[in-house]
Parts: structure tokens; sequence; C-alpha cells
């Protein structure tokens, strides 16, 4: 298939009846799973990192960094986010 074609596909696929119904989703999940869905969110090649991903609109990828977010807020999180992520940003060379 082309691109265009796999494109299509995937539209298709995640335009089905009920795909853009909320849902409740209660679960228990460690910290440090947050933690690490919430980097993963922010990964600069996330939109590239699969065929699927490619074909998707950069909104959902908005969208996925505020629901982290959420997650980090609701698990008192968000600080010590913030120091993790300085902890493994690069250091600047002199």
């Amino acid at each position: 298939m082309n691109a265009e074609e796999v494109s299509r596909v995937y539209d298709t696929l995640l335009s089905a009846p009920g795909m853009e119904d909320e849902v409740r989703v209660d679960i228990r999940i460690p910290r440090k799973h947050l933690l690490l869905l919430n980097h993963i969110l922010g990964l600069p090649g996330l939109t590239t990192a699969s065929e699927l991903l490619k074909h998707i609109d950069a909104t959902f990828f908005e969208n996925m960094k505020e629901l982290g977010e959420r997650f980090l807020d609701k698990a008192s999180l968000t600080a010590f986010n913030a120091k993790f992520i300085s902890v493994n940003s690069p250091v600047p060379k002199s």
C-alpha cells in the first residue's frame, strides 16, 4: 500500500463508531509509570515512532501531553517531574 492508502486505512479505523466517545478509566498504577508515561509523551520523535503515529494529527499529541500533565497533577508529581526533567536534561557544554 502506498502512503495515501495507509493514511486512509488508519483514518477509517480511528473514525469507527464510538471512537470519539468518552470513557471513564479507573486504574491504579505506580507513580513511576506515570512519570515514564509523561516522559514518553514528551519525546520529540514520538510523532514518527510508528507508521500509525505518522498519520495522526498533531492535536492528538497535544491532548495526550495535557492528559499526562493531569495524571501527574492527580498523583501530586508535578513538582517532582520538573526536577526529574532537569536531571535528565543534557548539560550545556561550555
